[in-house]
């Protein structure tokens, strides 16, 4: 009797990346929004009446829009893909809604690599609106690079089970690669 007063609410396509238990939440939240559409971007700011410049923070060419923001703009689109290619995926970036569903395909596996994927997805997604919020609203630089070894390194917990599926080579490779990308962004 009590199950049948429950309503049947259709399930959503995301929940295996939002939910998942790898993710910090902090880049859990930002992704649930993105994801929703909610976050403040300008195509949003505009509707609510606040003015602020219409063009994308980082590549000043086009409307920033959720869509435009993650990966049509040339720049938050190359960054994902390199982070693609370093955890060995060589394929085109699509459409936002493309990528949330390939990404929700790897984290219902119950393997390292959907967790470690749908976490790199997570912290792309909260790193490229911590930038764009930078950029916008405190005149800040363009640093992916650096955040990335910021929160990948230096943040990141040593004990957590992912870590055990990468060499020591391998991180050491990534930091170094991505470190001097981040000196020809600083220079």
């Amino acid at each position: 009797m009590y199950l049948s007063l429950i309503p049947q609410l259709q399930k959503v396509p995301w929940k295996s990346i939002v939910l998942h238990p790898n993710i910090h939440p902090r880049h859990k939240f930002t992704l649930w929004l993105a994801i929703l559409r909610r976050l403040a971007t300008v195509e949003r700011l505009l509707k609510f009446g606040i003015h602020v410049p219409p063009t994308c923070a980082f590549c000043d060419s086009a409307m920033e829009t959720v869509d435009h923001l993650f990966f049509r703009c040339h720049i938050t689109s190359s960054f994902w893909q390199r982070l693609l290619s370093w955890l060995g995926f060589h394929r085109a970036i699509g459409e936002w809604q493309d990528e949330v569903q390939w990404v929700c395909s790897y984290a219902k596996k119950k393997s390292g690599s959907g967790a470690i994927i749908s976490s790199v997805f997570a912290m792309c997604v909260a790193i490229i609106w911590r930038e764009r919020n930078g950029i916008r609203f405190q005149k800040g630089l363009f640093q992916l690079d650096r955040n990335i070894i910021y929160n990948s390194y230096v943040k990141f917990d040593a004990t957590l089970p992912i870590i055990e599926a990468f060499t020591d080579e391998e991180i050491i490779a990534l930091v170094i690669g991505v470190g001097e990308q981040a000196q020809e962004y600083g220079s």
